[in-house]
């Protein structure tokens, strides 16, 4: 694991990036920036500029908190542990989901949300309605990641960790984790981690929602069933030991391809993230009834 890397490593990899030039948000004077004074924005981004490198940064939306917007061109940096967007007129300005509310870019709504003590992302919202439905891709960091250490606008030290990620293996698996919120309570979104915790919590009264969660979830409704079976089939071969090739043991062995039939019915499939669409969408029209 590439962890506690030398501070002077890190500006050969990221020469965005040092800790006398990040500033994390924006100064609340600087009227360029604010979402009512928008002429003064460069009016698109091209690849003339030496300062940075040419990224395809969109006009954006960025969200310092659900009252405080400010309009500029952005990109998101999601290789790492809390993600960032940069911004096109302050290439030296990074805005990470762990100090903002949320993102409008490219026609896309994007939270801010915690997904534990060091990982910060931003996640899509790709469904709206009574429940509000939001996911982001994993990215694995099972290699590691490099420490950096910058200053925020207050002069506070400012700790992130951009993921390595494997080249040869990037984007072939992709992993998502989802996040949903219901009603008006959209402030803390809440994160589906778990399939059935959240099944269980959520869809005891939208039967059909549920009925497709219990397709990735087994169906425990056979679990007594498949018990009994497992148990016929130990039974059965204690029997053959015992009795040689008797009827008796034959009878129970015949559990056997049942518990069989039993646990492949009950296997439960491979959730993707259409899946879960699919399943709040189901949950959102069975509540608007």
């Amino acid at each position: 694991m590439l962890r506690g890397i030398s501070i002077f490593a890190v500006f050969t990899l990221l020469p965005l990036i040092s800790e006398g030039q990040i500033v994390i948000g924006y100064n609340t004077s600087d009227s360029a920036a604010k979402i009512s004074d928008t002429s003064r924005i460069l009016s698109k981004p091209d690849a003339d500029r030496g300062d940075i490198p040419f990224i395809d940064y969109k006009p954006a939306v960025i969200w310092n908190s659900p009252t405080d917007p400010m309009s500029d061109y952005a990109y998101i940096r999601r290789n790492f542990t809390d993600q960032l967007v940069s911004v096109w007129t302050h290439p030296r300005r990074l805005y990470p989901a762990s100090r903002i509310y949320a993102l409008d870019m490219d026609g896309k709504h994007y939270r801010a949300v915690r997904v534990s003590a060091q990982n910060y992302v931003f996640a899509e919202k790709v469904v709206e309605g009574e429940m509000d439905f939001y996911l982001y891709r994993i990215i694995p960091q099972l290699n590691g990641w490099i420490e950096y250490i910058g200053y925020d606008s207050t002069g506070q030290v400012y700790h992130n960790n951009m993921v390595i990620e494997n080249q040869v293996t990037m984007g072939k698996q992709e992993n998502f984790g989802y996040f949903f919120s219901i009603g008006s309570d959209t402030l803390k979104p809440v994160s589906a981690s778990s399939l059935q915790k959240f099944s269980d919590s959520f869809l005891n009264e939208t039967p059909a929602a549920k009925a497709l969660a219990a397709k990735f979830t087994g169906k425990n409704m056979n679990k007594s069933r498949k018990i009994a079976f497992i148990g016929l089939m130990a039974v059965g071969f204690i029997g053959l030991a015992l009795t040689g090739e008797g009827g008796a043991s034959w009878i129970f062995l015949a559990g056997f391809p049942a518990a069989g039939v039993v646990a492949y019915l009950n296997r439960p499939h491979t959730l993707h993230w259409e899946d879960m669409v699919e399943i709040v969408n189901t949950y959102n029209r069975e509540v608007m009834r």
